[in-house]
């Protein structure tokens, strides 16, 4: 019987398998400080999963010793200064922590980083990745004066299944009351995010959006289009994992998409990004080429900042009209 490793998301066939032939091991070894157990030179992800069962959750005593590149990164995370998201100027994370549900979740950045920052002691990230709201932050969009691009919860999901309406309701009263700043909202739920504007006021100054990473989620796109309001609607199909030149974008307003970076991303094979750049041509919608990542348009690996985001000679960083909510 198929079952899937937890930690990386591989299928196998039996403990045997799962130990032997886990492709892993690369990302498990790099990310060793992060991780609530540590891992061995010669461990697999099976042999891993199994032992850290059997522990105590790793404790740190002391803050992890970080890389200045992700010093910074952690900084800007903890200031709310995510300029490195080329299609927004900030983030605000009042809740994050997520759990997987699709393809495009195996190799989640944000899971990674919030385990950093429960590493080096974030008082709030202490429960790591797992659902959680931070009071704190609720003031942050008050103290930006310059309107500003707002990426909602970046290290997690508004809309997921564990975040009641009671945390989702002071997030819009500060939306309403701060109506000098766009907010973009993204979520692998567009169904929890229809349902509750069915009963709560969509605020004019938000754009509301779905990751749809294959044609296999086209039932997202359908969800997103359904909720009510003339706010932007806009698709992230980033890490883009399939086909999907036959992609229906009727009411749809901006689409951004890109390759995955990591050690292990998966490639995106150029004629995907093709067919999704020529459907939104036919559709008339702005069209947000982010980033090949980690594999380049020649197909080798090398680092995202080399193989940038040119396609077929081009650079694409359209963004949608704003819209009258």
């Amino acid at each position: 019987m198929t079952q899937t490793c937890s930690n990386c998301l591989n299928a196998y066939n039996s403990p045997h398998d799962r130990d032997v032939h886990c492709v892993n091991r690369e990302w498990m070894q790099q990310h060793q400080p992060y991780l609530r157990t540590t891992v061995a030179s010669n461990e697999t992800c099976g042999t891993w999963q199994r032992r850290k069962e059997q522990q105590k959750p790793l404790v740190f005593s002391q803050p992890v010793q970080l890389g200045l590149f992700e010093e910074q990164r952690i900084s800007r995370i903890k200031r709310n200064d995510m300029t490195k998201i080329e299609w927004t100027e900030k983030t605000w994370n009042p809740i994050h922590g997520c759990t997987k549900v699709s393809e495009a979740c195996q190799n989640c950045y944000a899971e990674v980083m919030a385990r950093r920052l429960q590493g080096n002691h974030i008082k709030s990230y202490e429960n790591g990745f797992k659902v959680s709201r931070n009071i704190d932050a609720m003031k942050e969009p008050y103290e930006w004066k310059k309107p500003t691009m707002v990426f909602v919860c970046s290290m997690g999901d508004l809309f997921h299944e564990d975040v009641p309406d009671t945390w989702i309701d002071p997030v819009m009263r500060v939306i309403e009351k701060t109506p000098q700043h766009t907010y973009q909202i993204l979520t692998k739920r567009p169904w929890r995010m229809e349902e509750y504007f069915l009963s709560h006021p969509l605020p004019k100054n938000v754009w509301i959006g779905t990751t749809c990473e294959n044609s296999r989620h086209y039932d997202r796109i359908d969800a997103l289009r359904n909720v009510r309001g003339n706010n932007v609607k806009f698709l992230s199909c980033e890490p883009l994992l399939g086909a999907m030149n036959d992609i229906n974008l009727d009411g749809i307003d901006w689409v951004i998409t890109g390759g995955e970076s990591g050690p292990c991303a998966r490639r995106t094979p150029i004629e995907w990004f093709r067919g999704l750049r020529d459907a939104c041509r036919r559709w008339n919608t702005p069209f947000f080429f982010k980033q090949w990542g980690t594999w380049g348009a020649d197909g080798i690996k090398r680092s995202k900042k080399e193989n940038g985001s040119i396609l077929d000679g081009e650079t694409f960083k359209e963004y949608p009209k704003k819209k009258e909510g």
